[in-house]
């Protein structure tokens, strides 16, 4: 299974996308697993914001597949994966 690590983040990244759209579409604070200490003044833009944030978090997932698909080097696979998911994560929350 040559690109088993390509398929995997492909339907991992999908699966994180798709989230993030029902998330948007539906606008529903009971879709988020939270705290039940977190004070969240305004739920429907808390919500969106989070939908972003899961669907930007997906993109250096599917970055790194696409990589590993086409035959570049593990290193640079990985360093796409956990440099890319570290700044989308910091991005993300500024977003939330």
């Amino acid at each position: 299974m040559e690109h088993g690590y390509s398929i995997l983040m492909f339907v991992f990244a999908g699966i994180l996308l798709i989230y993030g759209a029902i998330l948007a579409i539906s606008g529903s604070l009971n879709l988020i697993p939270k705290s039940d200490k977190a004070k969240i003044s305004d739920p429907k833009s808390y919500v969106r914001g989070f939908a972003a944030a899961v669907a930007l978090v997906a993109v250096p997932v599917a970055f790194s597949a696409g990589f590993a698909y086409v035959g570049m080097p593990v290193w640079l696979v990985l360093a796409i994966l956990i440099l890319g998911t570290a700044l989308c994560l910091w991005v993300a929350t500024q977003l939330v």
